[in-house]
């Protein structure tokens, strides 16, 4: 069994803080599909792993200033939103081309989505990829956008109608 599975993300940030050698791939490793998770309805495929890794150089930058371990989470997550956010400014929007092969399909949905996504005004987008992209609870999603509970869900709802009505 592999340490990865055996620790908290609270444990790898004590162990990253106490210079334990391989803490920090070990938290990479462990987060890393979450971080992509963020990325993926954001940004075209070809900037993802860039955005993913720009990610982790200020979470290994800053690591040191979390506070509450057990928000961890929540903190990387919100470290993710602000690098796609980043990226969407600086990097002009391209046209992706139409795939010629059998993933046309799932390709085109994923555009889809995408546009559909960027057409939602940021703050719902936030809690729409937090809740269904990757799964925050409601209180993890509260704390990452620093918004009430109530207003969360009433963002969320928003955006679910929002999106349904921009995919048809």
């Amino acid at each position: 069994m592999n340490k990865t599975a055996t620790r908290s993300y609270p444990d790898m940030v004590e162990a990253i803080l106490a210079d334990e050698p391989g803490a920090f791939e070990e938290l990479v490793e462990k987060s890393h599909r979450l971080v992509r998770k963020i990325a993926l309805p954001l940004l075209p495929d070809w900037a993802v792993d860039d955005a993913v890794q720009e990610t982790y150089l200020l979470v290994f930058r800053k690591i040191h200033l979390l506070r509450d371990r057990s928000s961890f989470t929540s903190w990387i997550s919100r470290i993710a939103l602000n690098v796609c956010y980043q990226w969407q400014r600086k990097k002009p929007d391209t046209t992706e081309l139409k795939p010629e092969h059998a993933q046309e399909n799932v390709d085109t949905t994923r555009v889809d989505v995408r546009r559909a996504l960027a057409r939602l005004p940021a703050i719902e987008r936030e809690v729409l990829i937090l809740r269904e992209f990757i799964g925050l609870s409601y209180e993890e999603i509260s704390r990452v956008v620093n918004a009430p509970l109530g207003t969360v869900k009433s963002r969320l709802a928003k955006a679910r109608g929002r999106i349904k009505e921009l995919l048809k």
